[in-house]
């Protein structure tokens, strides 16, 4: 992506013990973000966090800072 896109981003995952409970969360989020620069992203979403039967909902910001840590090769 180059900076200035406009992205939406979601993930849903599942935790499963190998005890009992079997089931021990839930995760599903939904967030739309900014690449802001080469290596500075922000987003904005909602989490919703299941344990059980409670399923509470968070608003998440996140700044995301990704350098790229390879060696450039010399020729």
């Amino acid at each position: 992506m180059v900076p200035g896109t406009w992205f939406l981003s979601a993930y849903h995952e599942l935790f499963i013990n190998t005890g009992i409970p079997q089931f021990s969360q839930n995760r599903l989020y939904f967030a739309g973000g900014n690449k802001i620069g080469e290596h500075l992203s922000i987003q904005a979403g909602h989490l919703f966090l299941q344990f059980a039967s409670r399923v509470p909902g968070y608003a998440q910001l996140g700044i995301f800072f990704n350098p790229d840590l390879r060696t450039k090769m010399e020729k």
